[in-house]
């Protein structure tokens, strides 16, 4: 997998991206006291795809950056998971694109 020399913050967590699917190999470095993998690093995951995929989409020389995020987390990862975020973009307006990952 390819990590983007652009992105230091996803070297720095592991997270890595190719094709579209962007993944995470959980460590216990990963883990919140509670010993499951910290949620944050859910919520970096699912940004980074879906500021992967709207970049793909966007003209030269033009940015993105996230407004809003809602995630909704179903079960606890495990340090040792390897964790898969793959998003797609959904309606695009002017200045908006909504996106969705799972």
């Amino acid at each position: 997998m390819d990590t983007s020399p652009n992105q230091p913050f996803a070297d720095l967590v592991g997270i890595e991206t190719e094709d579209g699917r962007t993944v995470v190999r959980t460590t216990a470095e990963h883990a919140n006291r509670n010993g499951a993998v910290h949620g944050g690093l859910t919520a970096t995951l699912v940004d980074i795809a879906m500021g992967t995929a709207v970049r793909e989409t966007l003209d030269g020389g033009q940015g993105a950056a996230t407004l809003q995020m809602s995630l909704t987390y179903l079960n606890p990862a495990k340090p040792g998971d390897t964790l898969l975020a793959t998003a797609e973009v959904g309606k695009r307006g002017a200045d908006v694109v909504l996106l969705t990952c799972s």
